[in-house]
């Protein structure tokens, strides 16, 4: 069985949802990204690979988050993203329990979706 320990969550993390679409009559706008919480997390890189694209070759890492479970936490989706050091990562897996209800556990890839700032 793996705990989280305390000494590990050492990074604080956003987590940030996209707030409400809006209709203007001919298209449905997409909100925009909003801070929803700020957790503290144990981030390390779980696998990398390499990604043949038009533009060329990009290496891609998995990084896998660890944090606590709690009410929002156990909510969060593949459609929530993560902020760390100004980096926006997104989630590639629904979250993974840890333990037995201890933890949770996201996996997720840095995204070329916008730096959301606090107002």
């Amino acid at each position: 069985m793996r705990l989280i320990r305390s000494g590990k969550l050492d990074r604080t993390v956003t987590i940030l949802r996209c707030g409400p679409s809006t209709d203007d009559g001919k298209q449905t706008i997409q909100g925009t990204l909003q801070p929803l919480a700020t957790r503290s997390a144990s981030v390390k890189p779980k696998m990398g690979r390499e990604v043949t694209e038009a533009a060329g070759r990009e290496g891609r890492t998995v990084m896998s988050f660890w944090m606590r479970a709690d009410s929002l936490t156990v909510t969060v989706t593949t459609e929530d993203v993560l902020q760390l050091d100004g980096v926006v990562y997104e989630l590639v897996a629904p979250p993974i329990p840890v333990g037995r209800g201890d933890g949770v556990e996201f996996l997720a890839v840095a995204g070329g979706l916008p730096v959301v700032t606090a107002p």
